[in-house]
């Protein structure tokens, strides 16, 4: 069974960071490959990732997240007002 990293660790493996970020090894090897993300370099072949990189990689994709939902609202709610200013028939009528 792939259990999840325990998080008392700081430096995770490739493989116990990409089960700490839900995502695929491979992902997560493109990433490092790609210098995409930090690395602990132990040895030329040994990379660990840090614990605290991770946490702020879920923290700013999640801050992002917020900022895109708060845009799309925005923007639905512009939408909306000019829908409903072309959509309303005049006084009178």
């Amino acid at each position: 069974m792939n259990s999840a990293p325990p998080i008392d660790k700081r430096l995770f493996t490739v493989v116990e960071a990409s089960r700490y970020l839900a995502i695929s090894a491979t992902t997560l090897y493109h990433w490092v490959s790609r210098r995409q993300i930090p690395v602990v370099r132990l040895r030329r072949k040994a990379v660990r990732l840090d614990r605290q990189v991770l946490d702020k990689l879920i923290e700013t994709s999640t801050m992002r997240t917020a900022k895109e939902a708060k845009k799309d609202r925005t923007l639905q709610a512009r939408q909306d007002l000019v829908a409903e200013l072309f959509s309303s028939r005049p006084p009178g009528q």
